[in-house]
């Protein structure tokens, strides 16, 4: 990890810097989706 960032971005340096904010977010994902591994809402959610 460099920059105090995490594995899935974002981290210490993002909330440190004058961009970053707090951006509202709804995940939705299909239980029958195959295409997008449910994890990504995971990470989004982290971020």
């Amino acid at each position: 990890m460099q920059g105090g960032t995490g594995p899935l971005g974002g981290g210490v340096a993002a909330r440190e810097s004058r961009w970053a904010s707090e951006v509202p977010a709804i995940i939705f994902h299909g239980d029958r989706d195959t295409t997008v591994h449910p994890s990504n809402a995971d990470r989004v959610v982290a971020q």
